[in-house]
């Protein structure tokens, strides 16, 4: 008897982490501006939940420049100039945003009404611009030529409400669409990964 009391114990502590660990599939769809002074990007979900996201930059020591141009010339100066990958044939720019290269990490949330619950945390986003003709200089087609862009994100269990309450965990989302586009027109996105989250009330 005491043997399969142990058993039913173990098997319950098994179910408990087991409902308690939940692995999304999302498909996020949106639009925003690298280059505008208060940069975001926001949209709704094709895929794993109902209802909206957002990722902000931190821009706050954001300088910008005096010409039509000077955002860009900014943010490209700042994040990009200096990382360059000369491997051949795999010639690209990369631009890290995140705790390190930012007065503060780019910051996301998610609001969903099914399920019902709020999301929030810690983002880094890296986005890679390929040098397609491995010259080392940036072209018109290359800035505006659907660039790569990857979205880590680090979940804090303290914005968590609802159903997402006191839950931690993290995820990685890509995808192709990237484009630097001046303001105030924006940039459409669609970001696709994974969001892997555990614990909870």
């Amino acid at each position: 008897m005491q043997r399969i009391s142990i058993a039913v114990c173990v098997l319950i502590a098994v179910l408990a982490v087991t409902a308690a660990a939940d692995n999304y599939f999302l498909t996020l769809s949106g639009s925003g501006n690298l280059l505008d002074r208060k940069p975001e990007y926001e949209g709704t979900f094709l895929a794993g939940f109902t209802g909206g996201w957002s990722i902000k930059f931190d821009s706050h020591d954001w300088t910008g420049g005096s010409s039509s141009n000077g955002e860009f010339e900014y943010v490209w100066g700042r994040y990009f100039a200096e990382n360059y990958d000369d491997t051949p044939g795999s010639e690209a720019w990369y631009g890290y945003f995140d705790g390190s290269t930012q007065g503060g990490a780019p910051s996301f949330k998610i609001r969903t009404t099914e399920p019902r619950g709020v999301l929030g945390g810690a983002a880094a986003v890296t986005i890679m611009v390929r040098d397609f003709n491995g010259d080392g200089l940036l072209s018109p087609s290359e800035r505006d030529q659907n660039c790569q862009m990857t979205v880590t994100l680090a979940v804090n269990p303290e914005l968590g409400k609802g159903v997402f309450r006191n839950m931690r965990g993290s995820g990685a989302l890509g995808g192709g669409n990237f484009n630097f586009v001046d303001p105030p027109g924006t940039d459409e996105i669609m970001l696709v990964g994974t969001l892997n989250l555990e614990g909870g009330q």
